[in-house]
C-alpha cells in the first residue's frame, strides 16, 4: 500500500521504505487516518525484515499522536529515519540482504481508514520540529499532541539512544538549516 490508498478499513499496514545509500540518512512521514472504536488505543511499530537489514541500518519511529478527539476520526503521523552508516571493508550488502525496510505500525482502539506515505528528508522545518520535540520541547506540535520515540530495530543492532539515531539522521539532512549538531557516538 502506497501513496494515497484508501484500503478497506482494518488494523495494522505496512510500508516498503527504500534504504538510503551507505552514508546517507532519508526521512519518510507515515500519515494514517484512524476511526476511533472501543477499548485501549495503542499504535505499535516495527519493521517485519529486520534478519534482512544491513547491519548498518540506524533506524527510530518519532510519533505525533492527538492526546484526544472530539470527533471520532484521528491522524497520527509517523516519522521513520534511518541512518545507514558508511560502509567499512566488513560491511556492505550481502546477497541475501534486503535493500528496503519493511516498516509496520498496528494499532487498537481504531481502525485504519486511510494510509499516506512521503519522502520528508527535504522538510527541516519540520524535522527541526521533530528533533525539539525529541529534546522535550513541550507542546512544539500544541498541546493536544503527544510525542513518542522508538526503536525499529532491536536494542543489539543500537549502539546508542533512540534520541542519538534520530539527531544524527536530522543533521545529516538539515546541518545547514538550523539542526542540532548532535552528541559524538555512533546515530
Amino acid at each position: 500500500m502506497a501513496g494515497g490508498a484508501t484500503p478497506k478499513p482494518r488494523r495494522s499496514v505496512e510500508v516498503k521504505i527504500p534504504l538510503p545509500a551507505a552514508g546517507h540518512q532519508t526521512v519518510h512521514l507515515v500519515t494514517l487516518n484512524l476511526r476511533v472504536t472501543k477499548g485501549t488505543r495503542t499504535l505499535k511499530v516495527g519493521t517485519l525484515n529486520d534478519a534482512r537489514l544491513p547491519s548498518g541500518i540506524r533506524a527510530v519511529a518519532a510519533a505525533v499522536i492527538p492526546k484526544t478527539s472530539r470527533t471520532r476520526r484521528v491522524t497520527d503521523k509517523i516519522y521513520v529515519l534511518i541512518n545507514n552508516l558508511p560502509t567499512t571493508p566488513r560491511r556492505t550488502l550481502a546477497q541475501d540482504e534486503d535493500g528496503e525496510l519493511d516498516f509496520r505500525a498496528i494499532v487498537s482502539g481504531f481502525v485504519i481508514l486511510a494510509l499516506h506515505d512521503q519522502v520528508v528528508s527535504n522538510d527541516c522545518t519540520s524535522l527541526n520540529r521533530v528533533g525539539a520535540a525529541a529534546d522535550g520541547g513541550a507542546d512544539v506540535f500544541g498541546s493536544v499532541y503527544r510525542f513518542a520515540l522508538a526503536f525499529l530495530r532491536p536494542s543489539y543492532e543500537h549502539q546508542s539512544h533512540p534520541e542519538a539515531v534520530l539527531d544524527h539522521v536530522i543533521y545529516g539532512l538539515c546541518q545547514d538549516k538550523g539542526a542540532e549538531v548532535p552528541e559524538e557516538g555512533s546515530g
